[in-house]
Formats: structure tokens, C-alpha cells, sequence
């Protein structure tokens, strides 16, 4: 990869060729943080619909990325159809979740991908994230508990 040159808008199709050449294809493309795409074989007689038979893939920085997002970030992203409304589509953030894959903006609309969606919901299930969760809510239940004796 070129110094300088902006490969925002690349993504790697690791559809063809043998499984070799689609692995060395899907670790590249991951060792340097670029979505990938597969075609699936579309329906008997039926052309390809980009909805229904391309798969996109994220890289392994996209887990990366997930997993240093707060709790609750996470889950107002998997509980929520209006990304817009909350996170800023200009801010950092939001690129980040579209160029690796995370959030796909189809006519002007932000929704999670499949894979995105996966990878959101491991890392709130992922026992770290939990532990932090829990340890929070004890932390306002002892606080309401400490208020209510100065009232």
C-alpha cells in the first residue's frame, strides 16, 4: 500500500479466484483494515441483488473498534434503527463504523450490517464489558442507597 494515497472507498471482493487466493485476500485486506465483500450465487435464474446476495465482511480491526466503544454506545447502536440521531455523522466515530463495515449507508440511511450487528452484540456479551455493566449498576444502587440517608 502507497504512502499518501487514500483508500477510504477500497474493498476487497473475496468472492473468485481459489480458497487460497480468498484467504490471502481476507488477511490482507484485515492486516490493513479494509472491508471485504462476498458475492453469494444468486437464486436459479435470477440476477444478483445487492441486498439480498452481497455479504459484507469486516476487518478484524472493526472488532477492535467495537470493543473500545462504551457499554452504552454499544447498546443504543444495537437498539436503535436512527444511528443519525444518535451520533453525529460528520464525527470520527461514525466513519470509523462505516469504513470497516459496521454501518452501511444505503440511499442515505445508516443501518448496522449483519456482521456489524454480530460483532456489536459480542462485544457486549463479552464478560469484560458485563463485568463493567455490573459494576456500575451496584455503584448507583449503593449511591441511592448513601443519598437516601441525608434526606
Amino acid at each position: 500500500m502507497e504512502q499518501g494515497v487514500d483508500y477510504s472507498d477500497l474493498h476487497v471482493g473475496i468472492t473468485g479466484g481459489t480458497m487460497l487466493m480468498s484467504a490471502v485476500a481476507s488477511s490482507m485486506a484485515s492486516a490493513f483494515g479494509i472491508p471485504m465483500f462476498y458475492v453469494r450465487e444468486p437464486p436459479e435464474g435470477k440476477g444478483v441483488v445487492a441486498r439480498r446476495d452481497v455479504i459484507s465482511l469486516t476487518s478484524s480491526k472493526a472488532l477492535k473498534i467495537c470493543h473500545s466503544l462504551p457499554p452504552d454506545v454499544i447498546r443504543s447502536l444495537l437498539d436503535t434503527d436512527k444511528l443519525y440521531e444518535i451520533m453525529n455523522p460528520d464525527g470520527i466515530m461514525f466513519y470509523n463504523l462505516q469504513r470497516h463495515g459496521i454501518i452501511l449507508i444505503e440511499e442515505g440511511v445508516p443501518s448496522l450490517t449483519r456482521s456489524g450487528r454480530a460483532l456489536l452484540n459480542a462485544a457486549y456479551e463479552h464478560p469484560a464489558v458485563q463485568h463493567i455493566i455490573k459494576s456500575s449498576e451496584v455503584e448507583e444502587d449503593e449511591a441511592s442507597i448513601t443519598d437516601a440517608m441525608y434526606v
